[in-house]
């Protein structure tokens, strides 16, 4: 049986529900779809660390004033949608995913907690 080219179908094991499977029917830019997930999925991964390394004042803000709860949201947000992107781009390599985002995770919050005023300005002072 010979499969259609520009069909594509990711299924991957759910963690504590059923299989998620993933359809795409996109005729000649199939291609360039997944390439263009992917990308989105590093450009996430490099936004997250310019966030979280940046100086205080350079730091993204939804809103002028959050609070604890917001700012939660938002990294658990930030890192469930990079997991989705990941996941979604390199299905066969999920254990490959799971490593880079945790991992990238932890060490962003130990370089935070380290230096709390923003790592690259620490960098940046420590090089001149």
């Amino acid at each position: 049986m010979l499969q259609n080219p520009t069909r594509r179908e990711i299924t991957t094991p759910g963690f504590c529900g059923p299989d998620i499977t993933v359809r795409a029917d996109l005729g000649q830019s199939s291609e360039m779809f997944w390439k263009l997930i992917a990308a989105a999925a590093w450009a996430g991964l490099a936004f997250i660390i310019y966030a979280t390394l940046s100086s205080l004042s350079e730091r993204p803000e939804l809103t002028s004033s959050e609070t604890d709860l917001i700012v939660a949201v938002e990294r658990f947000g930030a890192y469930a949608l990079l997991g989705i992107l990941f996941m979604v781009t390199y299905h066969a390599a999920s254990s490959f995913v799971c490593l880079l985002v945790l991992g990238s995770a932890v060490c962003l919050s130990f370089c935070k907690s380290s230096f709390p005023t923003g790592t690259l300005v620490f960098w940046m002072r420590w090089r001149s």
